[in-house]
């Protein structure tokens, strides 16, 4: 089973639509899998939302003075997670329908340990473009339940949101030496929005303190596990 987990704080106040359109695209899925939606401390009315979609609701416990942190959510759904495969979900995601079965069918290929790279497409509504976002790291990764337990999880020292998904990522090859594929079959579109949490962060004294973190932390969080939720 496929484990899909979303992370949200207030997510249906800012995007609605973008939501909803992701929730849709998530429920037409085939295939053995469940969903996860991890809340960081919403009002928004995330509750009655899960309830409709018939997703499952985990309610992740914020860190007094941390507005929303990603990677705790994250992490939380991975614990609560009952298939042996997680794939982390933006709220801005619209998935190809076939997707479930392309990602089992990738773990089944090899013997190996690996991490399977979904890609993902930028659409703008309103000129109907689709391209491929243009960084190597514009893929949304699936890995095993149990690998992201032997590494402890997402480092919850990235606050909001940026970097804890690369970081992860380069622990969980250093230690395992888990070899990535790219699942270029599945279709993930990233909805077009303009930059919120983002915005925030990068506008602050000294640039963005998560891309800091991480090019300070870059080696020790190589050598080290980081056990922060469990």
């Amino acid at each position: 089973m496929i484990t899909i987990v979303y992370a949200t704080k207030n997510i249906l106040e800012r995007r609605p639509n973008l939501v909803l359109n992701s929730f849709k695209s998530i429920q037409r899925l085939e295939g053995d899998y469940e969903v996860l939606v991890s809340d960081y401390g919403s009002n928004d009315g995330i509750k009655e939302t899960c309830e409709e979609f018939g997703f499952r609701l985990i309610h992740t416990e914020p860190d007094p003075g941390v507005d929303f942190c990603i990677a705790k959510c994250y992490n939380h759904g991975i614990q609560e997670a009952k298939g042996d495969i997680i794939w982390p979900m933006a709220t801005d995601m619209i998935i190809s329908q076939d997707s479930i079965s392309l990602i089992e069918d990738a773990f089944k290929v090899t013997k190996e340990e690996i991490i399977g790279l979904t890609q993902v497409f930028h659409w703008k509504h309103d000129e109907m473009d689709l391209f491929p976002m243009r960084s190597e790291w514009r893929w949304m990764p699936t890995y095993k339940k149990k690998n992201a337990l032997f590494v402890g999880g997402y480092d919850e020292r990235f606050k909001v949101w940026g970097h804890e998904d690369i970081d992860f990522i380069a622990r969980m090859n250093e230690k395992l030496k888990i070899q990535q594929i790219f699942i270029e079959s599945v279709l993930c579109l990233h909805q077009w929005h303009g930059k919120e949490h983002q915005d925030s962060i990068e506008l602050q004294e000294g640039g963005n303190p998560n891309a800091v973190f991480f090019d300070d932390n870059r080696e020790n969080n190589s050598k080290n596990m980081v056990n922060s939720y469990w």
